[in-house]
């Protein structure tokens, strides 16, 4: 039982970590990065 919790915790920390958060990074990268550039470059 102890290993199937500490199992599902493990697994939503690494998903945390791995795919949450890195794709609010990119996610906010490409708005800086691509979006606001472009609106500056154009207007």
């Amino acid at each position: 039982m102890w290993k199937r919790n500490r199992r599902r915790l493990w697994q939503a920390f690494w998903q945390t970590w791995t795919i949450d958060k890195p794709a609010v990074l990119g996610g906010w990268l490409w708005q800086v990065l691509v979006v606001e550039l472009a609106a500056c470059w154009i207007g």
